[in-house]
Formats: structure tokens, sequence, C-alpha cells
């Protein structure tokens, strides 16, 4: 495999105390790859960096090759790279089959100057975009809701939600941070399963933040571990659970990553 992310030596600090202090990292094309660390590891700030919305003072990432530290988070999310967050962003008055045809890409109707040249090109591509959020509703188990409005959803639902979203806009990479927090379990699990299904069927690439960590180790091919900052650690999970340095920084705390105390976070 080749990598599609490449982060280097990324630096970003708040108030005098470097948050990421020269993180250096890589996410291989049709992956799962994990993001773990103790709390203030600064796994979030890094998220953040990756997917544009904060700028980092040194340091390169490159996807597909291409140099995206200095985008904007919408133009990082054009080139295919899109993220969830631990917080949903669901448009709560409207309905869920609405939120998922609301992020979809080239919508000819946002343009009014399209609109007038051709509303049968319009209406073609609505139709399609409607079909596409009925199609990936089902893959996140939310087709029943599809008249709802997003208000009603559960928590963990409004994670499917925002799952399915990202998917919408066909993305090469899908930036997962904390999927199963504050999901029922059944859910979060249905979650993870999409995730391994669609990197099978469509070789999206996955990176994810978690605290679980034995959902973690167990749907992962390799995990990046920080601590201080910085990534300390990388392999398959099978190497870190030996590895003295992960124990010292985090695994130690809780036990062995295999069965991780209800407390553990990352």
């Amino acid at each position: 495999m080749t990598a599609l992310l490449e982060v280097r030596d990324v630096i970003k600090h708040y108030g005098g105390i470097a948050a990421v202090n020269g993180a250096s990292l890589d996410v291989e094309e049709r992956s799962i790859t994990g993001l773990i660390g103790p709390n203030g590891a600064g796994k979030t700030t890094l998220f953040n960096i990756i997917s544009g919305f904060r700028r980092a003072e040194a340091g390169t990432v490159r996807f597909g090759g291409e140099r995206i530290d200095r985008y904007s988070a919408d133009r990082v999310a054009r080139s295919g790279l899109v993220r969830t967050f631990q917080q949903t962003k669901a448009l709560t008055r409207m309905t869920v089959l609405d939120n998922m045809m609301l992020a979809a890409p080239r919508q000819p109707g946002e343009h009014l100057t399209r609109l007038a040249v051709s509303r049968r090109r319009v209406r073609r591509r609505e139709r399609e975009v409607e079909s596409l959020a009925r199609e990936l509703l089902a893959v996140v188990r939310l087709e029943r809701h599809a008249g709802d409005y997003a208000g009603t959803l559960s928590g963990g639902q409004r994670k499917l939600l925002e799952f399915g979203r990202a998917l919408m806009t066909e993305p090469r990479m899908v930036m997962l941070d904390e999927p199963m927090a504050g999901v029922n379990p059944t859910l979060g699990m249905e979650l993870l399963d999409r995730v391994q299904e669609l990197r099978a069927s469509t070789e999206t690439t996955f990176l994810l933040i978690e605290h679980d960590l034995k959902v973690v180790m167990a749907v992962s091919d390799l995990i990046h571990v920080m601590s201080n900052g910085t990534v300390i650690a990388s392999g398959p999970p099978s190497e870190l659970r030996g590895n003295q340095d992960v124990i010292d920084a985090y695994l130690g705390k809780y036990g062995e990553p295999s069965a991780p105390s209800s407390g553990a976070s990352v």
C-alpha cells in the first residue's frame, strides 16, 4: 500500500504550550488507521490541522501527494478528505433526508446562472442526489428515519447521520473523531461494521480517534500512538501491545488493550 495521507513534523502551540510538537504519521490508502493516546496528547488538534480547521505553525500535510496544510477546511473537503466531529452538526429542523442531500457536492441548483440555463440538468442532479442519499441512509441503517426531523434522532443516530453525510461527499478518506462516544454500543458497532464494509466495497480510507481501545485494536490495520504532542509509536495492534513506550505513556494506566477499563480515555 502507498500513503494517502502524509503528516510531517507538524507543530502547533496554544498559549506557549505545544499541543502538537513535531508529529509525523502516514495513513495508507484503503486502510483503517487508529490514532490513540492519553488526554491532552494532541490528537484532536492534529485532526483539526489535517482537516483545515486549524493552521499549523510548522510542518507539512500532504493528501494524495498534494500539500493541503494551507487549505481552508472546505477546500480540504473538496479534495476528498472529510471528517466527523465529537459533537454532531446535523440541522435539527430539517429532515434526515434533506440533511443528507445538503452534503452532496456538485449541485447545479446552488448557482442561479446554472438554474436558469438548464432546469432539466438541475432536476436530474437532484434525483441523483436523492437516490444516493437514500442508498447511504440504508448503509447507516437510518432509512426508516428519512422523513423524520434530525432533531428527533438519538445521539447515536445523529452520529450515524453525520457519518452518512460525510459519505455523501464521495470522499477518498474519512476522519472519524470518537465515533463511539455517547453512542449506544449496538449502534456504535453497526457504525464500525459499516466502516469495515465500506473499506472493502469502496476502498475508502479511514482514520479514527477512539476512546475504546478494544475497538481500536479490533478494527485498525495500523495504529499511531501520540503522547505530549508527538507520535511515539506506530504499528499493527499486535506490535503495540508489547511496546514499552506505549505502555508507559498510555496503555499501562488502564491494563491490556484487549480489555481496557470503562474509564479509559484517549
